[in-house]
């Protein structure tokens, strides 16, 4: 329906989900023309052109694994930034008359009003059916805080379709109108539809962990024959509903037996590489701990998208498992065996302990891709501490404001004048980037020529790329350990195997993260295969290899993300120890967003004759942060966060601290507040950690408290507010934590709690990014004048000396002693003090220090 010359689109985001839908989604689209004011996306890998008709519209696309019907919808209307959402799917029409129903709706006062539901009718071939597959009235209208609270969920007998609205959100109305559900056009077109459909479901029932079963294969399409012939009177319809109840069977038969087939596969497959003990037979269990076959996704089933994972896993429990094991495992596996040749049998109690320590081991990799002998990517259970489950792989292709496109993106080239090879372009094309940032327009083609380089650039203007790919256009398949990328956390590390990964996945390079916090086993199994990039920390890349497993010497490819903390006190022997057992002749590449002269010097030594470029210009924070400082007394920075997380009401919030007992501290009290947050900080473990990242990067919670650990590199969609509550010492940290919103050209807003005593601070920071950060005053906090009486001093960093008070003080024996003070001294003083006279005037020579010799050692 175009809109006529006097209507305006309204305040209202239209949200989907879609695959391959270049069918009938321009239909869709064309039925909310000049209603809507933005379009959002989420794309499983559309192959067939529905990609270029949401460009074509101005469409906002996030390209995403499947995750399920809910997961992706869920997935959507995070990303909406209008006030209303409307929820359509790719074959519902949104007729004339409803989409004026709506435009009534919200251009008339909607206080109280939570949400709408619009009448869904059901068409094949141009004829409305009087049946419907799912109940005729559906809730698709929905204010955006609506969900975002929690009052709005998908639940019912069909979850992915039915959106329930708490009664205590609001008021939800009916609108008068007609959606159209008109996918319905042949038997032939629908069977297609329901089959494509029930790929899906049945990898949604391997990510729930339901195990296939043959009761369903004979239940499952019996009952969805009868719910639409029966339950839904499609009888009525004639033959045409009993073709629509023929199709839902078939979608449901096909779903099992996709189910079935690919637990057939999985136990051959299992026979094939695991040998089983004739004294313990080998056994499976799913992912819900139950008996019966479990099952990873069939080699011979296309994903859904190329970056989808499967959920199921093989879970072997004799003793030819080739599960990793740690140390305690691996002494107890060995008992068997012994005890089969002395003839005792094992106890039964310990051998029971042993296997619930693996089926909890087990449950943590439940959304783990299980590897095959095709699959390019070896993943196995211990996979689950990177991060990899539901994250989304591919970066939104967000509309770009004209500010943006002057601070970030160079819109005069393109990545396809780079000089990068077709299959890197053509990842880069499926990610909807068409021109490169202002540090990959000048880095890229130096780059690939195999030149050094040393490279600045702001936060969130895309480093990663920048030197990820040069390294992938060079890279030859099959040669192992060519490339090495240093990173200094565990968490950027596997960033960036995850963007390597999708920059790489035409050109079949294998790219493999090495970090502590993992076992040794889990990455030296993936080593032994000989992958072609490896991502690690300094840490762990010496002691792989220390280990034999990790060569150096073939290195041609030498990669430091984040070079200023690379090269400073903690890093800087690792560093020169790693790079001094790669060969000479190899290319350097290092990157940071601050690089101060010292830095630099060191940084040249490692490289030849190595080109600078610098793309920061001007302020070395991005212009889309909006930068601001807040002035409060100590006791009072507390409230003050909490006041800002309340009346602000940021979505997606970093606060960092710069000790970790500080961030457990904030953690507690705002517990105590309500505020649900998650705590990150080197005192917790990998898996601690991941999950708080996991969690954060799906929005189960809002506020992450973090040290800096979070500063250097991470990146998380929808990031909008920074909060430094304590600033940090060095002024650099705070060019790295403001970098964690306004990526990509979005916007941000950064503040920072300053007390009195900062002044100095501050000024330093203002000074290193050239810029003002202006005071932010709420005159209606309630600032305390004088600190309470229960309120202590936060602890500073670093050691702190002990004070004994009622002792007297003496100085260090390392001290240089000064000649004593004599003149001061009757003439009895002298003499009791230095008998014979002699007083000396200065110290001795030579002193022992307090250090005598023993016969310690001595035999």
């Amino acid at each position: 329906m175009p809109p006529s010359p006097d209507q305006k689109p309204l305040d209202l985001s239209l949200v989907t989900i879609c695959f391959n839908n270049a069918d009938i989604i321009g239909r869709m689209l064309d039925s909310v023309e000049g209603l809507v004011g933005e379009i959002v996306a989420v794309d499983s890998g559309s192959t067939d052109g529905t990609i270029d008709i949401l460009r074509e519209r101005g469409a906002s696309i996030v390209h995403q694994p499947w995750l399920g019907y809910v997961g992706q919808k869920k997935r959507a209307v995070k990303l909406a930034r209008k006030t209303w959402i409307l929820q359509l799917d790719t074959d519902e029409i949104v007729q004339p008359d409803l989409a004026r129903s709506i435009r009534r709706l919200l251009e008339s006062k909607t206080d109280g009003l939570a949400a709408a539901r619009l009448r869904r009718v059901v068409w094949y071939r141009g004829e409305p059916l009087r049946h419907a597959w799912q109940p005729e009235w559906r809730t698709r209208l929905v204010r955006t805080r609506t969900l975002e609270v929690g009052t709005a969920v998908w639940g019912g007998r069909e979850p992915h379709d039915q959106l329930h609205v708490s009664k205590n959100a609001g008021r939800v109305v009916d609108l008068d109108g007609v959606l159209r559900h008109d996918s319905f056009e042949t038997f032939d077109n629908h069977l297609g539809v329901q089959l494509r459909l029930a790929r899906r479901a049945a990898q949604s029932m391997e990510e729930d962990g339901k195990p296939a079963s043959i009761a369903r294969l004979v239940v499952s399409p019996l009952t969805a024959f009868g719910k639409q012939i029966i339950g839904k009177k499609a009888y009525r319809d004639g033959r045409a509903g009993w073709l629509a109840a023929g199709t839902a069977a078939a979608g449901a038969l096909m779903k099992h037996m996709m189910r079935l087939e690919r637990a057939i596969l999985a136990d051959e497959k299992a026979g094939e590489t695991v040998e089983t003990s004739p004294a313990e037979p080998m056994s499976y269990t799913s992912g819900t701990g139950r008996p019966g076959p479990s099952v990873p996704a069939a080699a011979s089933e296309p994903p859904v998208s190329p970056t989808s994972y499967s959920t199921q896993e093989v879970f072997v429990t004799s003793d030819q498992s080739d599960v990793p094991q740690d140390a305690e495992t691996t002494e107890e596996t060995a008992q068997p065996e012994a005890a089969a040749e002395t003839g005792d049998e094992q106890p039964k109690k310990k051998k029971k302990r042993r296997r619930r320590r693996k089926k909890k081991s087990e449950s943590k990799a439940a959304e783990v891709e299980s590897s095959d002998e095709s699959g390019d990517a070896d993943i196995d259970i211990d996979d689950a501490d990177d991060d990899r489950s539901g994250r989304e792989k591919l970066k939104a292709v967000m509309p770009v404001s004209d500010e943006a496109r002057k601070h970030v993106f160079n819109t005069e080239t393109t990545f396809a004048e780079l000089g990068l090879n077709d299959k890197l372009l053509k990842a880069l094309d499926d990610h909807g980037w068409t021109h490169p940032t202002k540090i990959q327009a000048q880095l890229v083609p130096i780059a690939v020529t195999g030149k050094d380089v040393l490279g600045q650039a702001k936060t969130g203007s895309g480093k990663t790329a920048a030197f990820g790919l040069p390294v992938l256009h060079q890279a030859e398949k099959g040669v192992p350990f060519q490339a090495l990328i240093l990173a200094p956390t565990r968490e950027l590390a596997i960033q960036i195997r995850d963007d390597l990964e999708e920059l790489a996945k035409h050109t079949k390079l294998k790219v493999v993260p090495v970090y502590g916090g993992q076992k040794i086993h889990t990455q030296a199994k993936k080593l032994e295969k000989g992958p072609e990039i490896i991502v690690g920390t300094p840490g762990r890349v010496m002691d792989m290899n220390n280990r034999g497993l990790l060569p150096l010497d073939k290195i041609r490819f030498a990669v430091l993300d984040e070079v200023d903390r690379m090269f400073d006190i903690g890093f800087r022997d690792d560093i020169k120890r790693i790079l001094g057992m790669t060969p000479k002749k190899k290319q350097t590449i290092f990157v940071s967003a601050t690089l101060s002269e010292e830095i630099e010097r060191l940084a040249r030594q490692h490289m030849t004759d190595p080109e600078r470029i610098e793309a920061a210009g001007g302020s070395l924070t991005v212009e889309m942060v909006k930068q601001h400082h807040i002035s409060v007394q100590p006791w009072d920075k507390r409230r003050m966060l909490h006041h800002l997380l309340t009346h602000e009401e940021p979505d997606l919030t970093i606060v960092f601290c710069r000790m970790k007992r500080t961030v457990d501290m904030l953690a507690k009290y705002l517990d105590r507040k309500e505020i649900k947050t998650i705590a990150l900080h080197g005192d917790l473990t990998q898996g601690q950690r991941n999950q708080a990242m996991r969690d954060f990067r799906h929005g189960e919670l809002n506020v992450l408290l973090a040290s800096d650990l979070a500063a250097r590199g991470l990146d998380v969609d929808g990031i909008s507010h920074v909060v430094n509550y304590d600033l940090p010492d060095d002024p650099d940290l705070y060019v790295h934590r403001i970098g964690r919103t306004a990526r990509a050209g979005r916007e941000g807003i950064a503040w920072s709690l300053v007390t009195p005593e900062q002044g100095n601070l501050l000024t330093q920071i203002e000074n290193l990014i050239n810029a003002e950060i202006p005071l932010k005053d709420y005159p209606e906090f309630d600032a305390r004048v004088e600190p309470p009486e229960n309120w202590k001093p936060e602890p500073q960093p670093g050691f702190q000396p002990v004070v004994v008070e009622g002792v007297e003080a003496k100085g260090s024996r390392y001290e240089q002693r000064q000649a004593p003070v004599t003149e001061k001294l009757s003439k009895e003083e002298l003499e009791q003090k230095f008998p014979g006279g002699v007083v000396p005037k200065k110290p001795p020579k030579r002193s022992m220090g307090g250090r005598v010799r023993t016969g310690r050692g001595k035999r």
